[in-house]
């Protein structure tokens, strides 16, 4: 038994220490290509590896630490900056004549702190910090990949008094006498994300590439459908005593419903890169 285990250990490390990429999967099928993977279109430094192990994770082989104790150095242990490894590879396919993509293999950079360390309480945050090589050969970065975009902070404080507008029109009973301005502009704020959404779907149904994006598109579609009683609210305080409202409605709805067979016409005339029935 023990022999085999040998083996077994000299064949891991002759992987590990390979220069190719190891690719796991597809190597039933008989085309080459598949087991050579995609990665990044970026290329960044090499990185020094730190050999020497965390303070903290030492420090829990001391035998006089409570099993509190030691759960949290496990997790404040945690801390530091880590190379980070990609694989992505699909699986299967649920179209006729599907064929299977390259795995994807890529790489990054990341740092893990703690934003809050409390007795009870313990929270670490992961930021993706990448640093990338230019064509001159310089070095360019850091630059932190996961993070909120200005415009979308930027939306969520522009969407407060549309939030406020029908929090006051369906939870309270007595409801205040709003400026029209404010009505105005939560309509307003609407219809523009409304109109920016379909603008996003549409193009979304045109760059997906394979007909396997359709069930995020439906999602996506679904999450539009939403908004229509939204829109009928807040188009009834702008037009009142009138039918335009029930329009906008009914308009609103047929176009998602339109909409929705986009991705299957596209299908048929053989846009996509797989056809499905």
């Amino acid at each position: 038994m023990n022999w085999r285990l040998l083996v077994i250990f000299a064949l891991a490390l002759n992987i590990s220490s390979s220069e190719k990429n190891y690719v796991f999967g597809w190597t039933q099928l008989d085309n080459p290509e598949l087991h050579v993977p995609r990665g990044g279109t970026s290329s960044g430094p090499d990185v020094d590896l730190d050999q020497t192990p965390n303070p903290m994770w030492l420090e829990l082989q001391n035998p006089k630490l409570s099993k509190f104790e030691k759960d949290r150095l496990a997790i404040l242990a945690m801390q530091g900056e880590y190379k980070v490894n990609f694989d992505f590879m699909e699986t299967m396919g649920f179209v006729e004549g599907y064929v299977p993509e390259k795995p994807y293999q890529s790489w990054g950079t990341e740092y893990v702190f703690a934003v809050a360390n409390e007795k009870d309480f313990i929270s670490l945050q992961h930021i993706m910090v990448m640093f990338f090589t230019q064509a001159d050969g310089t070095i360019a970065g850091p630059m932190v990949v996961k993070r909120i975009p200005l415009t979308n902070l930027a939306g969520i404080f522009l969407a407060l008094p549309v939030i406020y507008h029908l929090i006051r029109e369906l939870f309270f009973k007595n409801k205040l006498a709003q400026a029209t301005a404010l009505k105005i502009y939560s309509f307003a704020y609407v219809c523009f994300y409304v109109l920016w959404g379909l603008i996003d779907i549409v193009g979304f149904a045109f760059t997906m590439g394979h007909i396997s994006g359709l069930m995020a598109y439906l999602l996506y579609l679904n999450g539009l459908l939403f908004l229509a009683p939204v829109l009928y609210i807040l188009a009834k305080d702008i037009f009142l005593k009138s039918k335009a409202p029930r329009y906008i409605f009914i308009a609103y709805v047929v176009l998602l419903f339109v909409l929705a067979n986009i991705p299957e016409q596209l299908n048929e005339k053989g846009f996509y890169d797989t056809i499905s029935n």
